[in-house]
């Protein structure tokens, strides 16, 4: 089920999945800490038989397969972002359902990219397949596949984050948190996962015999927007209080900025609370910077762990209540939000969606 069209000059290269508009470079590292990452997302549109739409891309010989998708411009979030996508690479404007995963993509020569995945609200429809009108200038064709015609099509790690997110769906659990399409493991550093990255000898992307890119991938990436990474934790003790830190002189949760060329967040929140415990990831939640929706984001994970032992450092051991009253907007929301689900969340701001913005 294809519409092939003539493929034609690409205007913006979609490398690993990324936005194609280039804009402005993106913030500085924050003091002596490179914590700036790149941000995409994606959307899973599935039919009644649970087949997944796949769109075929004019610029990758290697691998011409993907999800509607693309990076995140300023001024978005990654719901807008998938929502603009669908729209702009099949003229569908479908509303978005539950997040299916955050993945935390490491690579060889760029900064990490973190990258969502969404479900549609309602199964596509014979209504919704006829209304598909592919964008030209990047996309040749689309069709529906199998979970596992998706692994064998897609790029690895795509592959992998998609056919996760299906699955999960498929047995009614998630949203998912990965590294590199796969569960976090805490024997995988970064360092070790950018090794791996580069002594991987699957092709980069590749544009077919007589097309040419606007932009060498190095300009690309240096004009890609950034985002920053930080990590934050959540303590709770048996009896339900909360720690709150006091180093920086004003009660907040224990967190920092994430060094992301040397550790994952899961690693720079364990470092930050020095407990070595497994830590739980609750929540992505994206924060929009104080002079508006168009300076750099932040983007806070939020891990959980409960334990009888204090992190080092001043700080105070506090009623939940107390904790996110007593915390700044968006933290105090943040905080009440996770503990109001029982699971991973995506929040904006400290809300959920359908709470706020985005």
């Amino acid at each position: 089920m294809t519409t092939p069209q003539q493929p034609q000059q690409p205007q913006h290269p979609r490398h690993s999945g990324h936005s194609r508009h280039p804009t402005p470079t993106g913030p500085r590292r924050r003091g002596n800490v490179d914590d700036l990452v790149l941000t995409a997302a994606g959307v899973l549109a599935r039919d009644r038989q649970g087949r997944c739409l796949l769109v075929e891309i004019t610029y990758d010989r290697h691998y011409p397969f993907a999800v509607p998708g693309g990076g995140t411009e300023p001024g978005e979030t990654p719901r807008t972002t998938a929502a603009r996508e669908l729209s702009e690479e099949v003229g569908l404007d479908l509303r978005l359902g539950q997040l299916a995963c955050v993945d935390y993509v490491l690579g060889r020569d760029r900064p990490p990219v973190i990258a969502y995945l969404y479900r549609t609200e309602n199964p596509l429809t014979d209504g919704d397949l006829e209304r598909i009108r592919v964008q030209p200038s990047e996309i040749s064709g689309w069709s529906l596949r199998t979970v596992p015609e998706c692994a064998d099509l897609l790029p690895p790690r795509l592959g992998r984050r998609v056919t996760a997110s299906l699955t999960a769906a498929d047995r009614g659990t998630g949203p998912l948190a990965l590294v590199a399409g796969r569960p976090y493991d805490p024997a995988a550093t970064a360092s070790v996962l950018i090794a791996a990255e580069r002594a991987r000898t699957t092709p980069r992307s590749v544009p077919p015999d007589g097309v040419v890119l606007p932009m060498d991938r190095a300009t690309y990436l240096a004009t890609r927007p950034r985002a920053h990474c930080h990590a934050e934790v959540l303590l709770t003790r048996p009896d339900g209080r909360l720690w709150l830190s006091t180093a920086s002189g004003r009660p907040r949760l224990p967190g920092g900025p994430v060094p992301v060329h040397q550790e994952l967040p899961q690693q720079a929140a364990a470092r930050i609370v020095r407990l070595h415990q497994p830590l739980t990831l609750r929540a992505v939640d994206w924060v929009i910077h104080p002079e508006g929706p168009q300076a750099p984001p932040t983007l806070v994970h939020l891990f959980s762990l409960s334990t009888a032992s204090s992190p080092a450092g001043p700080g105070l051991w506090v009623h939940a209540e107390q904790a996110g009253d007593s915390l700044p907007s968006p933290d105090g929301q943040r905080v009440r939000s996770a503990l109001a689900r029982g699971g991973f969340t995506e929040l904006v701001d400290g809300l959920a969606p359908g709470e706020g913005s985005g």
